[in-house]
């Protein structure tokens, strides 16, 4: 349920208790009043909790904040899951793999298989670089235009703060639209290698005992090999620069 400026209750009791013990007092902050009451200095502390923790800030306790808050696991899938197909690993055929699952799982969507979504960008002048057949700035743009698709870049020298994709705003995309293409750089490649998955759902946990089952992952369709992973939203993050594209 979700807690926000003017709400009361125990449940906002809880959220200031628990937000007093992820940030004690100090000289520079003092405790919250656990009085039940959601008021400017809650949300306040929210606000500045949000920031801490990577989320997005909005001063409003929803789903993903209070699962940060109180440390409890919190996972979300949105169905149906695409379906897995894996790509060629001696070729950069990812974004062929990830579009035809993707397809797949949209209501309402022209399907395409890997197949031919090879054959049909083969064909487009610049969509595929020459020497490894990965989709490139301009098939991207054909891609969108083709499906319709709604979009959001982050790094790079024209999008959004790469720190903006976060892991409450994949959840609320996945809730609302379910899932979606994800193209990223990857780490160390200086932006020259890039990989696609389809991510439809979150997954936020605190085990001591299983890394595994620690951070902020993404549910995603990983054609590279894997198939179905959890993968940490750092990964996605590391090499600077991602494109999310989604119905």
């Amino acid at each position: 349920m979700i807690q926000k400026k003017g709400s009361t209750g125990p449940l906002v009791f809880t959220i200031q208790e628990q937000l007093n013990l992820r940030m004690p007092a100090n000289a520079n902050r003092a405790a919250l009043k656990t009085n039940g009451q959601f008021d400017a200095t809650t949300e306040k502390r929210v606000r500045e909790f949000q920031a801490m923790m990577n989320l997005t800030v909005t001063g409003i306790v929803d789903d993903v904040t209070s699962a940060v808050i109180t440390q409890s696991s919190f996972e979300y899938e949105a169905i149906p899951r695409p379906i897995v197909i894996l790509q060629n690993t001696s070729r950069y055929h990812c974004w062929a793999a990830a579009l035809s699952s993707w397809t797949q799982a949209i209501p309402r969507v022209k399907t395409i298989s890997l197949w031919q979504a090879l054959e049909d960008y083969r064909k487009v002048a610049g969509a595929l670089d020459e020497d490894n057949e990965g989709m490139t700035t301009r098939g991207w743009t054909q891609v969108v235009k083709r499906w319709g698709l709604q979009f959001k870049a982050y790094g790079g020298s024209k999008g959004a703060d790469i720190d903006d994709l976060t892991i409450d705003k994949i959840w609320r995309q996945a809730k609302a639209r379910g899932p979606m293409l994800i193209a990223y750089n990857l780490p160390d490649t200086d932006g020259e290698v890039a990989h696609t998955i389809v991510a439809y759902g979150v997954f936020i946990g605190f085990s001591e005992d299983n890394p595994n089952f620690r951070g902020y992952r993404v549910w995603c369709m990983n054609p590279w090999r894997i198939g179905r992973q959890m993968m940490p939203l750092a990964d996605i993050r590391t090499g600077g620069a991602a494109l999310v594209m989604w119905k």
